[in-house]
């Protein structure tokens, strides 16, 4: 890995966007993440999912188990290309539109609730926290948009509806999210967060000097604690807290772990542990003893649900198998598919098999399909995972 330093190209605000986002701020559990609390699921679930159609890619709620249209559901025809992204309860979509836009839709209705405007032609949009419904607060997006100045090029950041932007050189390695702003990283030594508590370029620089500089690495969010973590494979984690905090900047601590310098992927697995996958499989690390467990070989991809860590290898027989954050084997699904991708939302995940897809809900490991691969299901970007 070639290690280079980045340059911040510009940074713009107006005074009355810095307004609106000082009061903008997360709140990242709902029925789509991980919930607390004795309320049932719905009767009926659903998913958000974008269909394509002769007139265009349709907006559309689809039967969760079944990926069938809902019965009286509601559509919407999109422009090709547009930006989506799902509130982090899953109550709320958000979409680009014509005219610098973003329109925010019930889920439920598909009825437009706001329309927000200085929006940018956003390439991508995060929704990191509120849905703008009774007992939460106001909207958090993020957008985010490849461009070229005089500097150069890279992706320029926005807070969506503030009318100001912050652009960086280049595209960043590893990013994550958080309830507090969007994380990236270009390089292990340097850390930015972009979110509404900092300051006019809505931004914040976190240096990492005792981060080796030409190991792999990977940032991973633990959203249920607004902790972030930078994990280098040479060994060492740096641990970042107080997020949000304007009275004080953000705690790091680092922490000695065994690994082994090698290429992986990882993601924040619940109860205290992160899990990281590569050429010598799945494993996790411990965040309060800082001890690493072993727990399966040729693990080649995974996704974090608050039901488990659903992993799959390049070998069919091994088919689909969720794990206990401590290591134990919860399921085991899918035998004899060789799994490709996955998405994960509330209580089901989705895997693309070959050209078909199953639906496996979560909480009784029960399979459906083969199913439609039309659609592109909608996840949130924000997943709570105590």
């Amino acid at each position: 890995m070639t290690i280079t330093s980045t340059v911040r190209i510009h940074s713009t605000g107006h005074w009355c966007g810095r307004v609106l986002r000082a009061i903008a701020a997360c709140v990242a559990v709902g029925c789509l993440a991980a919930t607390s609390g004795e309320a049932a699921a719905p009767a009926a679930p659903h998913v958000v999912a974008l269909v394509e159609a002769a007139a265009g890619p349709r907006l559309m709620p689809l039967d969760a188990r079944t990926l069938e249209p809902r019965r009286g559901g509601w559509s919407r025809t999109i422009a090709k290309g547009a930006a989506a992204a799902l509130s982090p309860s899953g109550a709320r979509v958000a979409i680009t539109a014509r005219g610098d836009r973003v329109l925010l839709l019930d889920g439920t209705t598909g009825r437009v609730v706001r329309r927000i405007g200085e929006a940018g032609s956003e390439e991508q949009i995060y929704w990191l926290g509120g849905d703008g419904t009774a007992g939460t607060r106001p909207e958090l997006l993020v957008g985010v948009t490849f461009g070229c100045w005089s500097l150069g090029c890279g992706n320029e950041y926005t807070i969506v509806g503030s009318g100001g932007s912050s652009g960086y050189e280049g595209e960043p390695e590893t990013v994550a999210a958080l309830r507090e702003g969007l994380a990236f990283a270009y390089v292990p030594t340097k850390v930015y967060v972009y979110g509404p508590d900092y300051g006019l370029g809505n931004d914040i620089d976190i240096e990492l000097p005792r981060m080796p500089t030409s190991a792999p690495f990977q940032l991973v969010a633990d959203v249920a604690h607004s902790r972030l973590f930078a994990v280098s494979s040479a060994g060492m984690v740096a641990e970042i807290d107080r997020f949000g905090d304007l009275r004080r900047k953000p705690r790091v601590r680092y922490h000695r772990v065994a690994l082994n310098g090698r290429p992986f992927a990882a993601t924040w697995a619940g109860a205290g542990k992160l899990a990281l996958w590569g050429k010598d499989g799945l494993g996790t690390i411990d965040t309060r003893t800082w001890s690493t467990q072993a727990i399966a070989p040729g693990v080649t991809g995974a996704v974090a649900t608050p039901f488990g860590l659903a992993t799959w290898t390049a070998d069919p027989a091994d088919g689909l198998t969720v794990y206990r954050p401590d290591g134990r084997r919860r399921l085991r699904v899918l035998a004899g598919k060789r799994i490709h991708t996955t998405v994960a939302v509330g209580g089901y995940l989705y895997a693309d098999v070959a050209d078909d897809r199953y639906s496996v809900d979560l909480r009784t490991g029960k399979v459906t399909g083969p199913l439609s691969r039309d659609a592109r299901i909608l996840a949130p970007d924000l997943v709570a995972i105590p």
